[in-house]
């Protein structure tokens, strides 16, 4: 394998790697099972930062191509080598290191923690003399620990028996209560997407047009957002998607099939199912926003939801506010 970035390409240093390194793979130049150099070597032959191959490698690994082991080193992947997954391996988006990045508010929060004249207000072992002077209330600590645990994380039980006895003929599939989540409306599903699911710099693909790009909270996190041209019919591009995917690595794609807005369309059940297999294809997930869910629920549905179709696949966002 020959270690080198092209001379004439433009984009950025770490996405050139990552393109060598698939090309390699796809050549035979880079065979399944082989160990590549030692980060600092790579970083030595190419004339980079050593960052910049750890984040090339880190993109790989999160797919699946690359396989890495603390301390040993880094190998391509020959388990299951051109074998499709049935599904997303949602394991990889919890185990990459998404609070690194430099610009990370909780980065530059636990900086702050380290200097002695900060007052850390959320720590409750902390010896400041001026928290020492406040008069606080006497509770026993059996009232304490029982107010800490009087609600639900992932909202109230009864709440979500409520949303499943109502959603459960509408996306035809259990719904345990270990896979709902009530948040404070469909904003915050994104923000939590965004925050939990997503590093600093990563890409997701949303319809064009779309509302989404009028929520300001995926540049604030530092996502990079692309647009996915929408045919006549209601369907997606799907050429366009997995160029896009290979281009800039999409995590994500976002879609809102039924009354979308701002086009008011409906994705087609062929379209549905087309794009379905072209994400399996791509080991891409499916973010479905579905504002109207509750009211369809209610009424004779003639298409099914994207999560109902790929279930594994698929995070549902619903909402009450159109209920």
């Amino acid at each position: 394998m020959r270690w080198q970035l092209p001379s004439h390409d433009k984009k950025a240093v770490y996405l050139q790697l990552i393109n060598v390194i698939l090309q390699g793979i796809e050549q035979g130049a880079l065979l399944p099972g082989e160990q590549l150099p030692p980060e600092r070597q790579l970083a030595h032959d190419l004339g980079v930062n050593r960052s910049t191959v750890q984040h090339a490698l880190n993109e790989l690994v999160s797919q699946g191509i690359l396989l890495r082991q603390q301390g040993s080193g880094t190998w391509v992947n020959s388990g299951k080598w051109g074998v499709l997954s049935a599904h997303v391996n949602w394991r990889n988006y919890f185990t990459t290191d998404r609070l690194s990045d430099p610009e990370s508010f909780m980065v530059q929060l636990k900086q702050l923690r380290q200097q002695p004249e900060v007052l850390n207000l959320a720590d409750s072992q902390t010896e400041n003399a001026p928290l020492r002077q406040l008069a606080l209330p006497s509770i026993a600590m059996a009232t304490l620990l029982q107010q800490n645990t009087a609600n639900a994380m992932s909202g109230s039980p009864a709440l979500k028996a409520q949303i499943r006895r109502h959603l459960h003929p509408y996306l035809n599939q259990p719904l345990p209560d270990e896979q709902l989540l009530i948040t404070a409306g469909a904003q915050q599903a994104f923000f939590l997407i965004a925050q939990g699911l997503l590093s600093y710099g990563d890409a997701i693909a949303i319809e064009s047009p779309s509302y989404l790009y009028q929520l300001a909270l995926f540049q604030v996190a530092g996502i990079r957002v692309f647009g996915v041209p929408r045919t006549k019919n209601g369907g997606l591009s799907l050429d366009d998607l997995q160029h896009l995917y290979y281009q800039h690595h999409l995590k994500f794609v976002f879609v809102n099939p039924t009354n979308q807005n701002p086009t008011t369309q409906t994705m087609p059940l062929a379209e549905r199912h087309a794009l379905i297999a072209r994400c399996r294809q791509l080991n891409l997930p499916i973010v479905e926003d579905d504002p109207f869910g509750f009211t369809l629920a209610l009424s004779q549905q003639s298409n099914p939801t994207v999560k109902q179709l790929d279930p594994n696949n698929v995070i549902y966002i619903g909402s009450l506010s159109e209920f």
